[in-house]
């Protein structure tokens, strides 16, 4: 065979190679399709840790996958004791989002626990309060309203919500500016408990825990990404059990998610079936006490939990539920992983 001839091979690799890239990349710039989601590397995990001097304060850290290199990811500017909770990584690694009773730095205001972002690698944290449009038209902020558990989608441009509303509280979805541009309805203008949205990985859908109140327990329910506002139709995802923390696989077919009180959970996985229903079990190999799952965003990844068998601590696992592995042993109690 010829030089030229043995070569062909390799060039037309190197020139399909070269275009499935190019598709890859093409599609990655929407940030909202599935082929986004085969490029995107490991990210680190973030979570939430009890200070141990002072167990009032909460501090956020993040940590590789396999729980090492473990960082503080804030600094504060005063020395009050703060919670700074329920953080959230975009996918790209670069963005940090939680919630905290901090105040302000311009205003020194009491608040309700209010939404913080700040880029990795500048840690100074700055409030963004979200706005709503008015009978006018016209912007206003809610600063009398809590606005907590924050989600970044996929793409990194909005974040998905918990927003004090009278009583009750719902799923908002805001822009980086703070301007809410959708909002999930609730149903016949009841007031339920609706918290910890979390976004399937194209940023099509997002599961959300519902209280109704009464005998009712509460429920993962998902919807579809539209028009403002949602609608009130919503998937169920059918569990007799107090539900709470969904996250969403990598492919976006799947979720995981607790069921039963934080001292005695377990943690589900539901699919959907052939049939367009839920399908929904316990995972095996269960621990005494599983809380708080986070499905990792990168391709094929596993599941961060919080482990109650001793102390609050971080673990990680396979999708199935095999290869448990305990990542961080803190002096008073880890919580609210988010991978």
């Amino acid at each position: 065979m010829s030089e030229t001839n043995r070569s062909r091979p390799l060039l037309f690799a190197l020139l399909l190679a070269s275009a499935s890239g190019m598709v890859l990349a093409s599609y990655g710039l929407q940030g909202r399709t599935r082929f986004a989601n085969l490029r995107r590397l490991p990210k680190r995990i973030v979570f939430a840790r009890v200070d141990q001097q002072f167990p009032e304060d909460r501090k956020i850290y993040s940590m590789n996958g396999d729980g090492k290199d473990v960082q503080e990811m804030l600094t504060r500017s005063d020395a009050a004791v703060h919670i700074d909770d329920h953080p959230s990584l975009s996918v790209d690694g670069k963005w940090l989002a939680f919630d905290s009773d901090r105040q302000p730095p311009t205003t020194g205001q009491p608040l309700k626990r209010q939404i913080f972002i700040m880029a990795v690698d500048s840690h100074p944290a700055s409030l963004i309060a979200p706005t709503f449009l008015d009978g006018n038209n016209h912007r206003v902020s809610e600063p009398d309203k809590y606005n907590v558990n924050p989600a970044w989608s996929p793409d990194g441009k909005e974040i998905a919500f918990t927003h004090e509303v009278n009583s009750g509280s719902q799923i908002c979805v805001m822009n980086r500016k703070g301007e809410v541009i959708m909002q999930v309805g609730q149903p016949n203008g009841a007031l339920t408990l609706d918290r910890e949205a979390a976004w399937s990985q194209d940023g099509t859908k997002l599961a959300f825990v519902r209280d109704a109140g009464g005998s009712t327990k509460p429920q993962i329910f998902v919807v579809a990404r539209g028009a403002n506002p949602f609608p009130h139709s919503l998937l169920t995802v059918p569990i007799n059990g107090v539900c709470s923390h969904p996250s969403w696989s990598w492919d976006g077919k799947s979720l995981v998610f607790a069921v039963g009180p934080e001292d005695s959970s377990r943690i589900y996985s539901a699919r959907i079936g052939s049939n367009g229903r839920w399908l929904a079990g316990p995972l095996p190999n269960p621990g005494s006490n599983d809380w708080a799952p986070s499905w990792s965003s990168s391709w094929g990844g596993g599941v961060a939990y919080e482990s109650h068998e001793n102390k609050s601590a971080i673990s990680t696992m396979n999708p199935d539920g095999s290869g448990r592995r305990p990542l961080t042993s803190p002096p008073i109690a880890d919580h609210a992983p988010g991978w």
